[in-house]
Parts: C-alpha cells; sequence; structure tokens
C-alpha cells in the first residue's frame, strides 16, 4: 500500500476511536448538565478554540509545509519557542476577558482552567510527524487525548456544580498527549527542546502570517456562532446549537484525516509535477463527494431519531438546527481538497484573502441569524457562509491546478436522493433500518447510474 493510503487508514482507525471517545463524552455531558450547563461547557470549548488557532500563529501548518518539502529553514525548538511566546500572550488575554468582561463566575473559571492548554499544545511535535507522513504517533496522540478527557469527565462530573472538571479533564488529556509525542521524537532520532531567538521567532511569525490570518478567521467563523448565541440569547440556546454542531463535528473525522494527510502529500506532489498534484486532487474530490453527499442526506432525514436517541427529550429543538448544519459536513470535506491544494502551491495570499472573505460572511450571517431565529439562524448563516467560501477557494486555486468537476456528479446526486428518498420510508421505524437500508440502497444506486463501479475503486486505491 502506497504511503498515503496507510496514513488515511492508520488517521481513520484512530480518528474513529478518538471521535467515538469524544462523542460519548458530548452525550454523557449533555444529559449530566442540562441545556444551560452544556451551553456553558460549548462556550468554554469556543474560547478555547480561539486561544490555539490564535496561539498556534500558522506556525504548525508552516511547519509541516516545509518539513514536507524538505526545507531546514526552521528547526523544531525555534517552531516551538515562537508557539510557547504567543500562546503565553494569548493566553493572559483570555484570563483578563474572563475576569472583567465575564459576569458568570462558573464560565468565567472554566475559561481560565481550560485555556491552560494553549500550553500543552505548544508543545506538541505534531506538526513534525504529519510533515515526515508519519502518522501513526500522531493518531495514536489524539486517541490517548480523548481517553484521559473521557475518563476524567465520567470519574469527576456528575452534576453541573462539578463543570470545573471538564476544563481539567481537558487540560489533563492534552499534556499526557503531548508527553507521549514528546517522547516519541527520540525514536526519529530528535531531541525536544525550545530555543528563543527574537530575531528567528520574527521571522517566523512574518512567514507564517497568511496562514495565521487564515485559520485565525476561519476558526473565528466557526466558532462563532455560540458566543453570537450566548451574547444575543440564552444559553439554554447554545446548548441545543451545540448538540446538533457536535454531532456534526463528530462526522467530520474524514474532514480531520483528509487535512492532515493532503496537505503534507500536496506539498511532496506539487514539488515533483503539478500534473500529478491535479490528478491526486481530482480523485480526492470525487471520493469525498461521492461519501459525504450520502452521509448529509442520510443525516438530514434521520435528524429526529438521532438527536433523540442521543441526547434525550429535552434536546428535541435541535432537530432543526441538526438538518440545516449537515450541510457544513458536507461543504467543508470538499473545502479541504481545495485549501490542501492551494496553500501547497504557495497560494498563501489568496488563501488568506478568501478567509477574510469568509470571516465578513461569518460575521454578518451568523449574527442577523443568532438575532432573527435563534440556533436555526444561526446554523443557517454557518452554512451558507461556509458555501459561498468553498466556491471563492475553488476560484482561487483554479490558476494554479485545473480541477475538472468530479465525473459522474449528477449520477451521485441522483443516487443520493433516491437513497433519501427509500430512508424517509423506514424513517419511523428502529434507527438501524433505515441506516440499513441507506447502506444498501446507495451504492446500488450508484451502480445502476454508471457512477462508479470495481475498477473506479481499484484505481483509487492505486493511486493512493
Amino acid at each position: 500500500m502506497k504511503r498515503l493510503g496507510r496514513n488515511v487508514l492508520s488517521l481513520f482507525t484512530a480518528d474513529v476511536i478518538r471521535r467515538l471517545l469524544g462523542f460519548a463524552a458530548v452525550a454523557y455531558l449533555a444529559r449530566i448538565l442540562g441545556t444551560s450547563g452544556f451551553g456553558v461547557v460549548n462556550i468554554g470549548w469556543t474560547v478555547l478554540a480561539y486561544g490555539l488557532v490564535i496561539g498556534a500563529a500558522g506556525l504548525p501548518t508552516l511547519g509541516v509545509k516545509l518539513t514536507a518539502a524538505g526545507e531546514r529553514s526552521a528547526e523544531l525548538p525555534d517552531l516551538i519557542g515562537a508557539r510557547l511566546i504567543v500562546s503565553a500572550i494569548v493566553y493572559l488575554v483570555i484570563v483578563a476577558v474572563a475576569l472583567v468582561l465575564v459576569d458568570d463566575r462558573a464560565t468565567s473559571s472554566l475559561m481560565i482552567v481550560m485555556s491552560l492548554a494553549v500550553f500543552a499544545q505548544a508543545v506538541w511535535p505534531d506538526w513534525y510527524f504529519q510533515g515526515v507522513e508519519r502518522v501513526a504517533p500522531l493518531a495514536a496522540s489524539r486517541v490517548l487525548s480523548s481517553a484521559v478527557y473521557l475518563a476524567v469527565i465520567i470519574a469527576m462530573v456528575h452534576s453541573v456544580q462539578d463543570v470545573l472538571w471538564v476544563a481539567a479533564g481537558a487540560l489533563a488529556g492534552d499534556i499526557v498527549a503531548a508527553a507521549y509525542l514528546i517522547r516519541q521524537l527520540k525514536t526519529a532520532g530528535l531531541h525536544f527542546a525550545v530555543r528563543v531567538k527574537p530575531a528567528i521567532v520574527c521571522a517566523l511569525l512574518l512567514r507564517s502570517f497568511p496562514l495565521a490570518a487564515g485559520g485565525i478567521l476561519a476558526h473565528l467563523s466557526i466558532n462563532y456562532a455560540p458566543l453570537a448565541l450566548g451574547a444575543l440569547r440564552t444559553t439554554s440556546e447554545v446548548g441545543v446549537y451545540g448538540a446538533a454542531s457536535k454531532l456534526v463535528f463528530f462526522l467530520l473525522v474524514g474532514d480531520r484525516i483528509m487535512s492532515t494527510v493532503l496537505l503534507p502529500a500536496s506539498a511532496r506532489l506539487h514539488a515533483r509535477s503539478a500534473e500529478e498534484l491535479a490528478a491526486t486532487l481530482g480523485e480526492a474530490l470525487r471520493w469525498i463527494l461521492m461519501i459525504s453527499l450520502p452521509v448529509a442526506v442520510g443525516a438530514m432525514v434521520l435528524a429526529g431519531p438521532i438527536i433523540g436517541a442521543v441526547f434525550g427529550d429535552s434536546y428535541l429543538p435541535a432537530i432543526p438546527v441538526f438538518r440545516i448544519f449537515i450541510w457544513y459536513f458536507f461543504f467543508t470535506m470538499l473545502h479541504t481538497v481545495y485549501t490542501s491544494g492551494l496553500i501547497a502551491t504557495e497560494g498563501l495570499k489568496a488563501y488568506g484573502s478568501v478567509m477574510l472573505a469568509t470571516a465578513g460572511l461569518y460575521a454578518v450571517t451568523v449574527t442577523a441569524g443568532a438575532a432573527f431565529a435563534g440556533p436555526i439562524g444561526a446554523a443557517f448563516g454557518v452554512v451558507l457562509s461556509e458555501g459561498i467560501s468553498l466556491i471563492l477557494m475553488r476560484r482561487a486555486i483554479a490558476g494554479a491546478v485545473r480541477l475538472a468537476p468530479p465525473k459522474g456528479t449528477l449520477g451521485m446526486i441522483a443516487a443520493a436522493g433516491l437513497m433519501g428518498v427509500a430512508v424517509w420510508s423506514v424513517a419511523g421505524q428502529f434507527i438501524l433500518l433505515p441506516l440499513a437500508v441507506g447502506i444498501v440502497a446507495y451504492p446500488a444506486f450508484v451502480l445502476l447510474f454508471r457512477t462508479a463501479g470495481p475498477a473506479d475503486l481499484r484505481q483509487f486505491i492505486g493511486r493512493f
């Protein structure tokens, strides 16, 4: 099996385990804490997400790109030192905001403790393993982090008064994962070290600025909705939105895998052959479309049974939110292909411009949606903005890599639509039956419309 194929299999296995552990944690917390307490936790996770992406400053992505391309202009100690400095500044800002601007004591305490994870993740050498396309340690570290987090919350969180243990669990998971990856460096012949030289730090930050801006804008966008709902509506509505969005983020295991393996692979292929890069991205786009479209359609049809089974009757208002938000999963999966190709082909300015436009879209659509329609409006704003961003990213990469529309797109749409009708016809039955119908019906319709066949699958496996 080729390197990319091995990496996909390794990450898929690990991320499925990790997502299942995270899914169990979300379901447990949602039921134990109630919609209001779960809303507080979602605000804490949102603040941490902001802290992590701003503290990263684009340095991990730069490290992946440089390592994959064989460039040694930035050493591991320099990148870790630069990231620690930025993370320290970010953490002090979070503490100040939590103490001065957040009135609720539980929320501010959760923000302060949970955000300590920016330091644990700052010393993660995960970008090195991603860059050399040695993903087994990377995959194992993610599973470790999720397992420790789940163990802590099950052991310590038994009511809404224990909410601070959620932050402690998240921090403990990241510390264990960081320690594991640092130990794994020895097997690669490297030693963990931190080096801070102002001139090198400034040079690295200047070079990573477009990546930092794009990453920050992307995270500001997708994590803006819980904050907007918290400011404009209620923590209970944040909890409703959080339930729907957590289910979608669970499905984004595929996006996490593709983004991890596609960026270093794209950088390597671009250095070798633009044609080979275009062919690989084109195949990835086709199969991502073929897999993600039926998942989105099926999840939309089965939103009611899924929400009820996972979160209980108190979260039934999340059903229409989930039906809308599931299309964020679909657009994001496609978005990853274009983003990886654009970064690999040195289109950093174009990438930054697209993400700036996307952030503006999110600010307008999510704010308006949250204000006028609560969680449903916020979800619609997220999906609309992501769809437009996908179009902009596709246009941005067109000048460097020619990616034709995937072969058989109309057949995929027809197959997914008919599958949705078949699933809807048995949606009132026990959930395993409609799932089985969807799993059988979609491949059957794909073969019927000759959208893909065994030869296409063999060709795809052979390429990867």
